[in-house]
């Protein structure tokens, strides 16, 4: 008895017919069993010698440093003293508007930074009373998770 089965594999459709064979039936002949071998593990490449790198002539362009990107200062000629909490970007993001200048009195919970993250603004809050001690961003720079946006100098 011949069967049609349809069988899905990987996302892949086949149609495959099966054919049901009674074993008590002698007068054909059975097919032999296939030998099966364990796969062979997969060589593994191991480097037992560098390559050695290609030499370069050496031009003005190959001895000179590369350029280091400048460090943010702080706005202000102040630094930060070991005192002043820092406000620190809690995701990443463009800063859209800085409502604040140095020297500017603000309160926990105050608005100091509005943060623009996958097209949502974001209020980032003064996390203690003081003053405005540096902004170390200025409006449109990309900024990183844990970034310092500016400091609070505690009265």
């Amino acid at each position: 008895m011949k069967k049609h089965l349809r069988i899905t594999v990987d996302g892949e459709e086949y149609e495959v017919i099966v054919e049901e064979v009674d074993r008590s039936q002698t007068d054909s002949p059975r097919p032999s069993e296939p030998e099966v071998k364990p796969a062979s593990p997969r060589p593994t490449t191991q480097r037992t010698q560098q390559r050695p790198e290609p030499e370069q002539p050496v031009t003005p362009e190959t001895t000179e440093k590369p350029e280091e990107p400048e460090e943010t200062q702080p706005t202000d000629d102040r630094a930060p003293d070991k005192g002043d909490t820092p406000v620190e970007a809690p995701l990443a993001g463009t800063v859209k508007g800085i409502p604040v200048k140095i020297g500017d009195m603000v309160s926990a919970g105050d608005t100091v930074v509005l943060l623009e993250a996958l097209k949502l603004e974001n209020e980032i809050t003064s996390p203690a009373d003081g003053e405005v001690a540096t902004i170390e961003v200025t409006e449109g720079t990309n900024v990183e998770n844990g970034q310092v946006l500016m400091t609070i100098k505690s009265q």
